[in-house]
């Protein structure tokens, strides 16, 4: 019901989006085929053109960055470090809570690095980019993980800075997202006790099945076949969530390159 709303409510505000800018559009459209047009006029209606897309697609990325922060639910503490004595959630926990609803929300992240200004740290640059053309940068310096927690030096240059992505990537989606962490107080001890997928899971699989033109029944016979047990998406482990949404995302890769093939014969 959830995903029909928001289908239904972006329709409606690509509607309004298509409205406005076509009237711009005739005016421009009109003063190009008008011999005599002023130039800087021409070039002040392009601009004004490329702002009114620019607050267009903004206001479209918030409204739909509130609806992931309303939908994500607290990342748990799910590894140990034998070093601090203590609990952390690693890539896989914060990616299980909000990979499914950014994507289902038209948002994708990318990363890459800059000179630090401080001495033995890394910058590290997350991009948040929206299907609608809006993008936001984010950054954190990130200290070089070369040393043990006693300061002795454990690591090579390059697994220092693998090891500094690693933790710099994580953190930094949990600021994009101002994620909650937080320790298992039990309130997960339904979804632990059956280790099944959660319910945002299963309804981010649902979607890459429709995406790719399959049933549920018969990707669910694909996945048994894989030695994953369950009769329904529900009854799936929580571990085999990860290879089932690879695999739709292969298939939907995969249909898209045909589609384009048939089209270029």
């Amino acid at each position: 019901m959830a995903e029909l709303a928001t289908t239904e409510r972006r329709q409606e505000l690509a509607a309004q989006e298509d409205h406005q800018p076509m009237e711009l559009m005739q005016v421009i459209a009109q003063a190009a085929r008008d011999p005599q047009v002023d130039v800087n006029k021409m070039q002040a209606l392009l601009q004004m053109k490329r702002e009114e897309e620019d607050r267009d697609a903004q206001r479209l990325f918030n409204r739909a960055f509130v609806a992931c922060k309303k939908e994500v639910r607290p990342v748990y503490r799910n590894k140990y470090n034998e070093q601090t004595k203590s609990k952390y959630a690693d890539g896989t926990a914060v990616a299980d809570v909000i990979d499914p609803v950014q994507e289902e929300h038209g948002f994708s992240i990318s990363y890459s690095t800059a000179q630090s200004a401080r001495d033995g740290y890394y910058k590290i640059i997350g991009k948040l980019i929206h299907e609608e053309g809006h993008t936001e940068l984010y950054e954190a310096d990130i200290p070089e993980d070369k040393t043990g927690i006693k300061g002795t030096a454990n690591k090579t240059d390059t697994h220092a800075f693998g090891s500094s992505m690693t933790y710099g990537r994580r953190y930094l989606k949990l600021l994009i997202w101002d994620l909650v962490v937080k320790d298992d107080d039990g309130q997960r001890a339904g979804m632990e006790s059956q280790g099944t997928m959660t319910t945002q899971q299963v309804q981010h699989l649902k979607k890459l099945i429709k995406e790719a033109g399959g049933t549920e029944e018969a990707f669910i016979k694909f996945l048994n076949t894989q030695k994953v047990p369950g009769d329904t998406l529900e009854e799936m482990p929580f571990e085999a969530y990860e290879s089932a949404r690879r695999s739709l995302q292969r298939r939907i890769e995969n249909a898209a390159t045909t589609s384009n093939k048939e089209k270029l014969q």
